[in-house]
């Protein structure tokens, strides 16, 4: 698995501007969405239960898989929007998705950009 996480980043460096030494790859279970909007209407339904609130916007897309939740290798991207609730500010962000854990293996892919959560550090007003 080191060697295919070298690969990835090996494969990351060489495409991405001279800043490349700033880039972070995330290694682990995160939730990604096909589009932004489907990211906002996670947050808009979530209640503490992922999973839930997962199934509820793959429902109103009609497809199984507008958002998941599973490992991945990726690079958080710029923020993109900010949701607040009573308690907490999330940020809806860009990720870009370098490679899937399957069957606890990595199998790295074609990058690929989707759009996630993150909780901030932002206290809600």
């Amino acid at each position: 698995m080191r060697l295919i996480v070298h690969i990835v980043l090996l494969s990351l460096l060489l495409c991405l501007p001279a800043r490349a030494q700033d880039v972070e790859i995330n290694v682990g279970p995160a939730l990604v969405c096909d589009t932004q909007q489907q990211a906002e209407q996670f947050l808009a339904v979530y209640q503490g239960d992922a999973p839930r609130a997962v199934a509820r916007v793959n429902t109103e897309a009609n497809t199984p898989d507008a958002c998941v939740i599973a490992g991945f290798a990726y690079v958080l991207g710029p923020k993109v929007a900010i949701r607040r609730t009573d308690t907490t500010t999330f940020h809806v962000v860009q990720v870009l998705v370098l490679a899937v854990f399957v069957d606890g293996n990595l199998h790295v892919i074609q990058p690929a950009v989707f759009f996630s959560v993150a909780e901030g550090d932002e206290q809600p007003t």
